[in-house]
């Protein structure tokens, strides 16, 4: 990069009005702002943050290649103002940051950037085989998403990452939460690895104003139809702890057109790509069928 610090303007959203300044080193090693060292800690600590920077330095330092669109007139990370943060529970537990860069090059043209980090989640695609008639059914969760003005969202069970990255792990614990599915992480096949590799594996919903990449996994099994209809309208396992989760169960041939979800929808076209180039079926032959 062309400069060799990064101011940043740090505000959380639970401080007070004023706005403290403090200067990244490009190591990068923030400095307190104002002898408080909590703030800045924390935002380091920030899985999503410190993946965020490192992929958008990388990406700013392949401008020079000659075959790079704006290698005559490369772009520089100016600035980066944290707009707000927002925490699960008590700090030092990040949720979500939102921040604003200042991005330019020499002719004075700018790219925006305004972001929400909020980092990795994973989605589950789940096939329910009728045992007995062969049907092949989905269970999808129905819970409130305000941020889409609802209470009544279906879509594929799914989760926040922690951190780790342990991602099949993660999604098994989702589905033993949300749907009461015992799952082994090694009966779950990566759709966007196995479809584009491990480094394109995660998928980008929301480019423009969003960080996340969603890892979608997909598993089989047969289960009797007692256990399908069992599953219909059940509620999730922390229901009564605060997350208003119930289960739908649709055909699995019918999901393509039963939900709005991104997940659902990008899990069924990978699934079924990879099903017609026969991908699918070898992967699943490593572990074979599971029953329960």
């Amino acid at each position: 990069m062309a400069t060799e610090s990064i101011q940043f303007n740090l505000r959380s959203i639970n401080s007070k009005a004023s706005q403290d300044t403090v200067t990244l080193k490009y190591a990068p090693t923030l400095l307190p702002p104002n002898g408080d060292t909590d703030l800045s800690s924390v935002l380091l600590n920030f899985a999503p943050y410190k993946t965020w920077l490192t992929n958008l330095t990388t990406s700013l330092s392949t401008q020079h290649d000659s075959s790079h669109p704006f290698k005559d007139a490369p772009f520089t990370l100016n600035s980066i103002t944290i707009q707000s943060i927002d925490y699960k529970g008590n700090k030092p537990d990040i949720l979500f940051v939102k921040l604003k860069t200042e991005i330019t090059n020499k002719d004075g043209d700018h790219i925006p950037g305004i972001a929400l980090l909020r980092g990795g989640s994973v989605g589950m695609l789940v096939i329910l085989e009728d045992n007995e008639t062969g049907d092949e059914w989905v269970p999808l969760t129905v819970q409130p998403r305000i941020p889409v003005g609802t209470l009544t969202m279906l879509e594929l069970p799914a989760g926040m990452l922690d951190g780790s990255d342990q991602f099949a792990g993660q999604a098994a614990k989702e589905l033993k939460e949300e749907c009461g599915l015992t799952i082994k992480q090694n009966e779950l096949v990566d759709l966007g690895e196995l479809a584009m590799g491990k480094d394109k594996a995660g998928l980008v919903p929301s480019a423009g104003g969003c960080d996340e990449t969603i890892r979608l996994f997909m598993c089989r099994k047969k289960i009797g139809k007692d256990k399908i209809e069992e599953l219909k309208g059940k509620k999730g396992a922390l229901y009564d702890k605060g997350e208003k989760i119930t289960l739908e169960i649709v055909k699995l041939k019918d999901l393509w057109k039963s939900t709005q979800d991104f997940k659902a929808l990008a899990a069924w076209a990978l699934y079924k790509g990879l099903k017609d180039e026969g991908k699918i079926a070898k992967e699943i032959s490593l572990w074979g069928s599971s029953s329960q």
